[in-house]
């Protein structure tokens, strides 16, 4: 079984989910977006092997049981903020493991975006206790693992399990319910949305512009270079083709640049590359290195004039 969760502002979130009866889990409660842009979808599982450790850990009393699952660090500000992972566009993703009290029965972990030159943004909250409704009569308690990102398809995905207990009661008394799940979060760049992709098009060279092209949340303009292929990697050989192929381009926008260089002769091979200038800054595409995606910077690349 999926269920669809779409965004809803921090304040009234808690508060505008549909209430569940005290015989099952609302698994809607486990995460809170406060990214306009994100979505979360979730489907109902058997319970995982990492069941006993993430379950036992909802009763800890936040203890540090086991590093893999939310809350596992409590205790260890060393390792607070958590590293999660990097996405497409090169942000990193950082998890709070200290939990934050707001209301009575409430205590969550928060999950930050950092973009590469600018403040980090507080983009979720996955709640280890919540209460069901307005009278905390009864409480949700979940347990998770720490969130993984699925940078090609832009996914922020975790597993976990969920109690309804009753808030009366000594350490929150009985519960009656439980619930095994894997959550689902959409919405981060996708690695597609990040390549500048070449268009055949006969003598001219046209470009599809992704919505983060090289990991720019936009561009003000594209320049074209061309090359000899054995000079690579050295950039200080290329030679400008057009230095405002585009200017502001926009997310699906085709760049087209007519070729007017002659066809390489025998044996030898030319190289096109474009790169995008948002501001001072300039990009040659992507790299992969150590795992992750980043900006390959144009080192040696001379000025488009």
């Amino acid at each position: 079984m999926k269920t669809h969760l779409t965004f809803l502002p921090a304040i009234c979130a808690l508060a505008t989910y549909t209430h569940v009866s005290a015989q099952g889990v609302d698994v809607s409660k486990v995460v809170t977006l406060l990214d306009s842009t994100l979505t979360a979808t979730w489907e109902m599982t058997i319970p995982p092997p990492y069941y006993t450790s993430c379950s036992n850990n909802i009763f800890s009393d936040y203890s540090s049981v086991n590093l893999t699952c939310v809350g596992g660090m409590d205790g260890n500000p060393a390792a607070d903020p958590y590293p999660v992972g990097i996405d497409a566009a090169g942000r990193r993703y950082l998890l709070s493991m200290t939990n934050r009290i707001d209301l009575p029965f409430s205590r969550f972990v928060r999950l930050f975006r950092e973009d590469l030159k600018g403040p980090s943004m507080e983009i979720l909250w996955i709640h280890r206790v919540v209460c069901q409704d307005d009278s905390c009569r009864y409480v949700y308690r979940f347990g998770a693992t720490v969130p993984l990102i699925d940078l090609a398809n832009g996914i922020i995905g975790f597993t976990g399990s969920g109690y309804l207990c009753d808030a009366t009661g000594n350490n929150f008394g009985y519960c009656s319910a439980e619930a095994h799940f894997k959550m689902t979060i959409r919405g981060l760049p996708t690695l597609f949305d990040t390549l500048l992709t070449f268009v055949p098009n006969g003598q001219s060279l046209t470009a599809l512009t992704p919505a983060y092209p090289d990991g720019f949340r936009s561009e003000h303009s594209l320049q074209l270079w061309a090359g000899d292929v054995r000079t690579l990697p050295d950039w200080s050989q290329a030679q400008p083709v057009a230095c405002m192929a585009a200017t502001n381009p926009t997310p699906g926008h085709l760049v087209s640049v007519m070729d007017t260089l002659p066809d390489p002769g025998v044996g030898e091979g030319r190289y096109y590359v474009l790169a995008s200038e948002s501001g001072v800054d300039r990009r040659l595409g992507r790299q992969y290195v150590n795992g992750a995606f980043s900006a390959r910077e144009p080192t040696g690349l001379p000025m488009c004039q």
